[in-house]
């Protein structure tokens, strides 16, 4: 994250928290996934951001996934 600017709504340990759940959940669909976490999971979350912003984040974590999933798979 820049040092300055706006700080995000949602964090990006947040971000990839939802990414992981729902994938254990087993929500194929962004979409259905957004619209579950935002009706049952902002107690947890209080910011979900809508599909765009959602899945742009995402993708601009994907070498931090692929970096947390090296780390799990090495401990199993």
């Amino acid at each position: 994250r820049p040092a300055n600017g706006i700080a995000p709504k949602i964090t990006d340990a947040e971000l990839i928290t939802l990414s992981v759940l729902q994938a254990l959940l087993g929500y194929h669909k962004e979409a259905r996934w957004i619209r579950h976490a935002r009706m049952n999971l902002t107690h947890l979350f209080p910011y979900i951001p809508k599909q765009p912003g959602y899945n742009k984040r995402l993708r601009t974590l994907g070498t931090q996934i692929t970096h947390l999933i090296r780390v799990l798979a090495l401990d199993t």
